[in-house]
């Protein structure tokens, strides 16, 4: 397994104003996918406009950020669980 420390950098902005470069390293990852569910993949990707490998870095960032907010959500529950509101209420008293 690749450390990443030693996966190659790669530019991604550069700004003319100030000359600054960003940095950032990136990993190569395989998958073993089925053959006709890649083809769909492809042929997704394309009529999107994009290249099936940002569709891919699209869908990681979405799960990425997806399993922080249902983190953050879970200890909300955990930090409001000592909450009571003495009753449960009825339909028409939780629409007012």
């Amino acid at each position: 397994m690749q450390n990443f420390a030693d996966a190659p950098l790669y530019i991604t902005r550069i700004s003319c104003d100030n000359l600054s470069v960003n940095l950032k390293r990136k990993s190569n990852i395989t998958f073993s996918v089925n053959a006709e569910l890649l083809q769909d993949a492809r042929k997704k990707a394309a009529d999107l406009e994009i290249s099936l490998n940002d569709a891919f870095l699209e869908w990681l960032e979405q799960f990425t950020r997806g399993s922080r907010k249902s983190a953050r959500v879970e200890k909300l529950f955990q930090d409001l669980s000592h909450v009571n509101a003495g009753r449960k209420f009825d339909r028409e008293e939780s629409y007012e």
